[in-house]
């Protein structure tokens, strides 16, 4: 009754609905003709999947946890260990349709970031798509995860200036922090105010504030 109750809520304040249209439809619309997809850290879930659970999703990851809890879950279809910071040297050039990097870039240094997002275009044929905060967010390592501390920060108007089409997600950015965890409490009535925050910065054209980007280049 407790759950059935909480989901009801949550529909109520839109919380699936921001989430489906202004993060998983962009997704979807830039990944038409799209099959095969390398993905950068084996997550603990596949926001790909959601989208088109017959597309072709390898994870490539350092971290031998991260590897094992997605393989016993079945989140990816192959998987590759190995450091991203040397894609090239695993992958051949053009072997992707896509490739993605979902909350890892900020997990690296500045150098070893903008290295990273030469070697995915090397290594995909249609367009690269890379989600992080807006701007540098603090977050020491978790999970016993030494590589979940993030090191380094990019910015709305940086990627733009690298070429890519920059959408803003979460909302404004001071209305969350660490985790996206929203700063007002309730966290029901604090995703509620962060998610309507995002229409009135598309409205207003300044997505620039938001507190997350997702950013995709065509190749």
């Amino acid at each position: 009754m407790k759950k059935t109750l909480k989901r009801i809520i949550s529909i109520v304040f839109f919380e699936k609905v921001f989430f489906h249209f202004f993060f998983l439809n962009i997704l979807k619309r830039n990944l038409k003709n799209t099959y095969k997809i390398l993905e950068l850290g084996a997550g603990r879930y596949s926001y790909l999947k959601q989208i088109d659970n017959s597309l072709e999703i390898t994870a490539i990851d350092l971290f031998e946890p991260s590897i094992q809890y997605a393989k016993e879950n079945k989140i990816y279809d192959y998987y590759i260990k190995g450091n991203v910071n040397k894609l090239t040297d695993y992958i051949p050039p053009k072997s992707f349709d896509a490739v993605v990097a979902f909350d890892l870039i900020e997990h690296l240094s500045k150098e070893d970031g903008l290295r990273l997002i030469n070697n995915m275009i090397i290594v995909a044929k249609q367009q690269i798509i890379i989600y992080t905060p807006n701007g540098f967010l603090p977050q020491p390592s978790f999970n016993n995860n030494p590589f979940q501390e993030h090191i380094s920060g990019w910015t709305y108007d940086e990627m733009k200036n690298m070429g890519f089409k920059v959408f803003g997600i979460n909302g404004y950015k001071r209305l969350r922090k660490m985790y996206a965890e929203p700063v007002i409490k309730p966290n029901l009535i604090g995703n509620f105010i962060s998610n309507i925050s995002t229409i009135f910065l598309k409205l207003f054209h300044k997505e620039d504030l938001s507190f997350a980007i997702l950013c995709i280049k065509d190749i």
